[in-house]
């Protein structure tokens, strides 16, 4: 992948509460929020998070290249909710919340350079401090 082609990507992310692919809440990193009835409202080219499950995902023949599962970021949009005290939060202000997580952490990992890179920037960093 050529250095900077995600910086030119925007991220979103979908929550959903039923936990099935009809409708819930979206949001672009920076954007205002919006309501949609079907993964087919996304538009094509940001690359979204959502918590509904992969496999729901792959039986709605959704494009799995754009939208992501909750478990991409390797720990589940349940518990960065829980963890960002988000739950008393309606599902519009948590998918504005986590765009804007999601699009930080996806373009602080894709700056050119392997995620083992920025660990041992962020060790360095904090051995500094330490």
């Amino acid at each position: 992948m050529p250095k900077g082609y995600l910086f030119e990507k925007q991220y979103g992310v979908v929550i959903d509460n039923t936990h099935q692919p009809k409708n819930g809440w979206a949001c672009i990193s920076e954007q205002v929020t919006f309501y949609i009835t079907s993964f087919k409202d996304l538009i094509l080219d940001v690359l979204w998070l959502t918590n509904i499950e992969q496999e729901l995902v792959q039986k709605n023949l959704f494009d799995k290249s754009i939208i992501k599962n909750d478990g991409y970021l390797r720990t589940n949009l349940t518990r960065i909710i829980s963890e960002l005290a988000l739950i008393s939060h309606s599902n519009d202000k948590k998918s504005s919340v986590l765009s804007k997580l999601f699009s930080t952490v996806i373009t602080f990992l894709s700056d050119g350079e392997n995620v083992g890179s920025q660990i041992k920037k962020i060790a360095k960093i904090q051995n500094k401090h330490t």
